[in-house]
Formats: C-alpha cells, structure tokens, sequence
C-alpha cells in the first residue's frame, strides 16, 4: 500500500504491520501495539475454500483474532481508534442470489442473514459460512 502510494500525505503517518496467525484463543498481541500505535486498522480474517469444520477454521478463528486484536489495543493504552474491516460476505444473502444476478444496489438495510448454526453445519460450504 506505501509503495504503491510514496507521495501520499499519509504515507510518513502510517506503519503497516502484517502479524501472522493470531486466530487462537488467549492470544497476546501486547507487545505488537508497542510503542505508541495511536490506530489499528484490521483488514483480513482467515479463509480457505477447503475447510473440514466451518467452525473451527472460519467462525472461531475470526472471533478469537478480532478479540486478541481489541484486547491489545485496549492494554496498549495508546490506541484512540480502531477500524475493522470486512468483506461483502457481510451483505451478501445467498438465499437471494436470483436478486443478485441481476442489478441491485447493496445498501446499509441489506445483510447477510446466515445464523451462526447455519454456517457452522458441515454441510454448508465454506464459501457461505464465510
């Protein structure tokens, strides 16, 4: 993202840090949001098409890396805000997909009404649970 972007005013203000896999329970970023970090934008939770428990692999390892996230930057006591960000999987109801197919402008009234259950069932794919 800064290289693409070398001239940009933000460009000095912003340090980008790719933290690897945190999706675990009772995991310790503290020492991550060392050193002043005012900001935390989270902008990835793990995915794979090829799960063999939704749950564990999908839904748990996105709740745990969200909660780790929060919680180290609530004890790091520099941070003032925190951005997460997601993908249209938050929006997109595959129950309409006919709707879809054709034009539709998404707003802030649609989102994805997939229950927690639903996506962990095995037989539900991992596309959708995601």
């Amino acid at each position: 993202m800064l290289a693409a972007r070398p001239q940009a005013a933000w460009a000095s203000l912003l340090d980008l840090m790719v933290i690897g896999d945190f999706s675990g329970p009772n995991v310790d970023l503290s020492a991550a949001l060392e050193g002043g970090i005012d900001a935390v934008i989270h902008v990835a939770s793990p995915f794979t098409y090829d799960t063999e428990d939704n749950e564990a692999e999908l839904i748990l390892s996105a709740i745990n890396g969200v909660k780790a996230i929060l919680s180290a930057a609530a004890a790091a006591g520099t941070v003032k805000r925190v951005v997460i960000t997601s993908s249209f999987a938050t929006m997109f109801d595959i129950d309409r997909v006919q709707m879809a197919a054709q034009y539709f402008t998404y707003t802030a009234g649609d989102w994805n009404l997939l229950t927690y259950d639903k996506a962990a069932h095995p037989e539900t794919s991992a596309v959708v649970a995601y």
